[in-house]
């Protein structure tokens, strides 16, 4: 009896599946039932998928003739779509982007053993297979990914946001009745919010500006750049009580 493995075979067009004779005769003559989905490589003993459809190969004894011959059904599935799946839709410089790749054919979602990418060149990337990607974000730039895999093509672009980062201090102190200008790095056109314009005014006319009233407290203020936001806290305090807690400060 001719025994062979894997004896059911699904496929994408271009791939290849190795054929193990495991029980009977080793001299055995491949005949595929249409060669125009399906080939049978004899010198490497692979099946070579052409088009989408479904085929068989009978496997045959060439010196035992009467044996019973064994079939192997073929599978070649026809691709559909491909698509690229971002980890995030708001990406910003220093971190990481992932990029998923998934192949959709007209049997569902099947894995991708094929795949050529191209990325944008001042990238730094790792491909852990070829349809999982990270991205190191480093440079405030556009992004672009292209990919073709099984006669299709799929693309993705965008911008990596600038990092928002306080050259000021996270926390700061003021007197009453005082103005202080609170800085980012690039000069990014920030949003400022007071969640307490009782003790902390936003000067809206200039950027980053800020004013003490004359009320006494602590005061947040949120600095926000398109999907990002840091907090700076500010602690307002009398003239008199602020310069001395800074004496005593410096004198710790």
């Amino acid at each position: 009896q001719i025994v062979a493995t894997p004896q059911y075979i699904e496929l994408l067009p271009g791939e290849r599946q190795a054929v193990t004779i495991v029980n009977g005769p080793t001299n055995v003559k491949y005949t595929c039932s249409d060669e125009s989905i399906a080939q049978f490589d004899q010198n490497r003993n692979e099946v070579v998928a052409i088009n989408p459809g479904k085929m068989v190969i009978n496997i045959s004894a060439v010196d035992v003739p009467e044996l019973p011959h064994f079939v192997v059904y073929v599978t070649v599935l026809q691709p559909v779509e491909l698509k690229i799946t971002p980890s995030t839709n708001h990406v910003i410089q220093y971190g990481y982007l992932i990029l998923r790749l998934s192949l959709l054919t007209n049997d569902g979602v099947r894995e991708i053993k094929d795949a050529r990418w191209s990325l944008s060149n001042e990238f730094r990337s790792r491909f852990y297979n070829l349809s999982y990607v990270i991205i190191d974000c480093n440079e405030a730039t556009e992004f672009h990914a292209k990919v073709e895999a099984y006669g299709l093509t799929a693309s993705y672009s965008t911008n990596i946001e600038p990092k928002l980062k306080l050259i000021s201090p996270s926390q700061v102190s003021l007197p009453t009745d005082c103005t202080y200008r609170i800085a980012v790095e690039n000069d990014l056109h920030c949003q400022f919010t007071s969640l307490d314009e009782t003790i902390i005014t936003i000067d809206n006319a200039h950027r980053g500006v800020i004013q003490s009233t004359g009320k006494e407290g602590d005061a947040i203020v949120r600095v926000t750049y398109e999907h990002q936001t840091v907090a700076v806290t500010i602690r307002v305090s009398i003239p008199k009580e602020f310069f001395a807690a800074q004496v005593d400060g410096s004198l710790e």
